[in-house]
């Protein structure tokens, strides 16, 4: 079973949302820490949300530089889809909360792969963070090889 890093995302209205993301079981617990710090860098710069948590079966600290106060419009109901595709033709993905609409193509609801920050995030998913060699997977440990689709998704409030 894959190894899970978890993002946990506050909006402006004190919200939270999470993310997982499948690490090789592999993989090494201090490049557990050196993708978590990479991923957590990576999102933040396109979502408009304050990272609360990172972790990967513990905490990990959270890397310099990130957020102090989530932006005063985000909210974790508006988020943006991205999926990928494995080398066994897999499809894996996650939602990114709060995903900020600056980084949408102007007049549509498709990320901007253009943008350097979203293309930080999809390269970071397909080659890994290069200080400590860990990579993303699948849960079936099924390497990410390309991105599939990527797209503004909004959820409903459950009430939580």
């Amino acid at each position: 079973m894959a190894i899970q890093v978890t993002v946990s995302v506050e909006d402006a209205k004190g919200k939270t949302s999470h993310m997982f993301i499948g690490l090789p079981s592999a993989t090494s617990v201090i490049n557990w820490g050196l993708f978590a710090a990479a991923w957590a860098t990576a999102v933040d710069a396109v979502m408009g949300g304050k990272i609360t948590n990172l972790g990967v079966c513990y905490r990990v600290a959270l890397p310099g530089g990130l957020k102090a106060t989530a932006d005063a419009t985000s909210d974790v109901e508006e988020g943006g889809r991205m999926s990928f595709r494995t080398e066994n033709n897999w499809i894996s993905g996650f939602r990114i909360p709060t995903f900020l609409e600056s980084k949408l193509l102007a007049g549509t609801k498709e990320m901007d792969l253009t943008d350097g920050d979203v293309d930080a995030v999809v390269d970071l998913m397909i080659d890994g963070e290069a200080v400590g060699g860990a990579a993303p997977c699948d849960q079936r440990e099924d390497d990410i090889v390309s991105i599939e689709t990527a797209r503004e998704l909004f959820v409903k409030d459950r009430g939580v």
